[in-house]
């Protein structure tokens, strides 16, 4: 039953309304609340009715969707393979032997070496290697223009790249951009946690594998509405298992334990599943048998749920905050506030109308986001409420295409690069064939003590001689060599491999100025130019990923509105900052990219210098901004000198002598080093 602020006599009423009056009334219902999770013995009892299902039930659904992707996850790994240069194991049909081969197989069988030219190795590399040079200064900016919304963004700017700067954003992106470009689908997670379980808990973020990660099928437009379920599968130590979801609660421990033992027995039995499950392409994992304690799995299923919940607001308690009754029965908590109401009427002679006494009710349908955490045969080993507003899921990844299909950008090339294997053996053969010398051997030139074998293999050796006594009237028959001449052959297929090769260049755009070559005989603004239009055919693919980097970083800046304390502020950018006083504003996050090529680096160090010498920036803001060094350590020399400076008004070094005739310098002209005196 829900509990408000009981009403019995006119004097209490009056007296509650003499405090509003006082202090003043504060919002009514349009309020938000952050929730607690009340009723916890309830949880997973309620998520498991409103979602009309049981842990056996969404274990099965979770297989389907699972596996409603093992298609992409096959394509995924044969981006791969042919990334890494392991380009032969498609399956084909041997007729010889009346079976599907792989291809490295029937090459064998056939003696025939397996040749390539990994040209999507280059494509990549070129690709990851031109995102590592483009600066993504994502910061934060205030919607309002007012000057203290300004020092906030800052403030918020600098927490974001603390938080990156610890997570090591330079090699976590570009190793999720490889991703992108062999799958379509590179993921993030944004959680709270600690460094080795010693550290100060803060926002962290990791990349994940699509191959242990699956979403409800169906998803088919860009903002994903109709994302509604996604799992993530975890292969941890099974301490690590106790830790998250034990605890300190001792009988909890034993029975995951002992549930983990009778799993791992039972599945010995099942012969079903196969062993190759380690790196998340099955959903169950019998690795873990094989793994000593590293390697137990458990699921993380995230789901929305959408329920009415009864929202009240009593203007007598003077708190300004609406009571959400979370489980509770819509019809209870209407019959409670009327039953109030009818209380609070009867004593409400001589009261102004204007004074608010009756308590405010609605039903809201909200939506909200909780996790199921499941071993991989269905027992729940917890249920929780999602800790973050706005039912946001932690997890922030690309949207398929409008189709549904998920497509990495190195699955265009593979054809291409088939089409240069194969040139390359074929060339390899007919090279072979062609560059060899052939043996004509007449059986009247074979003497009558070698056999036809020995002979051959005697002719054969290099720098070999051969005594054998000559028939009469054979002294003119001996064997004689033919040559086949391979030059113009071999020219022509290297022409061939060549033009396969550049078709690789050509389908994906990377060419040129883009893989940083043929610079010679172009000018720095026609190769800059080169470099944009060679940029051109993977430019959606590039935005495409900046505009997930910027998702990213929005959902670590609401982790960071939500969760940073006055402390946190003050240990970060040593000032405290109010929590309360950011809800005041709309923030969001503005992307800018440049690039951090070193001639790029020197032009605007150049430009920035010259603003120096003008007098326009003080030297030490160039010398913050400038990447060189020897300014970081010069920075740090006139640091020391006017703080020496400081503590000598006379301009003396400790230990030095005034020099006779030199004119000192009064304590409020104390000398400082200054752009001016830089540069005369």
């Amino acid at each position: 039953m829900p509990a408000f602020k009981k009403i019995t006599t006119k004097e209490q009423l009056q007296e509650s309304l003499l405090r509003n009056r006082r202090f003043g009334l504060k919002n009514g219902l349009t309020v938000e609340k952050k929730q607690n999770n009340e009723f916890q013995q309830f949880l997973e009892w309620y998520v498991f009715n409103r979602m009309n299902t049981t842990p056996a039930h969404l274990i099965q659904q979770i297989q389907t969707q699972y596996y409603a992707e093992q298609s992409f996850r096959d394509r995924r790994q044969k981006n791969i393979d042919f990334t890494r240069g392991r380009q032969f194991n498609e399956v084909v049909w041997d007729s010889e032997i009346k079976r599907w081969v792989s291809q490295l197989e029937y090459l064998k069988r056939r003696n025939i070496p397996p040749l390539t030219y990994n040209v999507i190795s280059k494509f990549t590399r070129s690709l990851v290697g031109q995102f590592g040079e483009m600066n993504m200064g994502n910061i934060v900016s205030c919607e309002s223009r007012e000057e203290r919304g300004t020092e906030l963004a800052n403030a918020l700017t600098i927490c974001l790249e603390k938080i990156k700067n610890d997570n090591k954003w330079k090699n976590k992106d570009s190793a999720n951009f490889e991703e992108m470009l062999e799958s379509g689908r590179p993921v993030f997670k944004v959680l709270w946690e600690t460094k080795d379980n010693q550290s100060k808990i803060d926002v962290k973020y990791r990349n994940l594998s699509p191959t242990k990660f699956c979403t409800n099928p169906g998803i088919v437009d860009y903002d994903m509405d109709n994302l509604h379920n996604l799992t993530e599968i975890h292969d941890v130590g099974i301490d690590d298992i106790i830790r998250n979801f034990a605890n300190e609660d001792y009988e909890k421990g034993q029975q995951i334990r002992k549930e983990y033992i009778k799993y791992q027995g039972d599945e010995t039995l099942k012969s079903s599943y196969n062993f190759s499950s380690f790196d998340g392409s099955q959903l169950r994992n019998m690795n873990f048998m094989f793994q000593s304690n590293s390697s137990y799995r458990y699921l993380e299923h995230w789901t929305l749920i959408s329920d009415y919940e009864a929202i009240t607001y009593d203007p007598i308690d003077g708190t300004g905050i609406p009571v959400c009754h979370k489980w509770e029965s819509i019809d209870k908590v209407k019959k409670a506030v009327d039953a109030e109401n009818e209380i609070r009427l009867a004593n409400s002679e001589g009261i102004s109308p204007d004074d608010k006494i009756f308590i405010e009710f609605r039903a809201d349908y909200v939506t909200r986001a909780y996790v199921i955490y499941m071993t991989p045969w269905g027992t729940v080993l917890d249920v929780r409420e999602s800790p973050y507003k706005d039912s946001k899921f932690p997890y922030v990844f690309t949207p398929p295409g409008i189709n549904g299909e998920l497509w990495g950008l190195v699955e265009e090339l593979i054809n291409a690069q088939l089409g240069l294997d194969r040139q390359i053996s074929q060339a390899d053969a007919v090279i072979a064939n062609a560059a060899k010398g052939i043996w004509l051997i007449p059986d009247t030139a074979i003497p009558d003590d070698y056999s036809n074998k020995e002979y051959i293999n005697e002719i054969k050796k290099t720098d070999g001689a051969i005594i054998y006594k000559v028939r009469d009237g054979a002294e003119e028959i001996k064997p004689t060599q033919q040559f086949a001449n391979s030059a113009n052959i071999s020219a022509e297929v290297q022409n061939l491999i060549k033009m396969y090769s550049n078709l690789v260049d050509e389908i994906s755009g990377n060419y040129g100025a883009a893989q940083g070559r043929d610079t010679s005989t172009k000018t720095a603004s026609g190769y800059a130019m080169e470099t944009n239009n060679a940029g051109l055919n993977v430019r959606p693919t590039m935005d495409k990923y900046l505009t997930l980097l910027v998702d990213r970083d929005k959902l670590i800046l609401k982790f960071i509105l939500e969760g940073y304390t006055k402390e946190d502020y003050k240990r970060i950018i040593g000032d405290e900052v109010d929590p309360r006083e950011l809800t005041q504003y709309d923030f969001k996050i503005e992307q800018s990219k440049g690039t951090n090529s070193l001639a790029y680096k020197l032009q605007l160090e150049q430009e920035l210098l010259q603003l120096v010498y003008q007098q326009l920036i003080p030297f030490d803001v160039f010398m913050d901004i400038s990447s060189n060094p020897v300014m970081i350590q010069a920075k740090q020399k006139m640091a020391e000198y006017n703080k020496k400076m400081a503590q000598n008004p006379q301009g003396l070094i400790p230990g030095q002598m005034p020099i006779p005739g030199q004119q000192t310098l009064p304590q409020n002209n104390k000398p400082q080093i200054t752009p001016a005196n830089v540069h005369r």
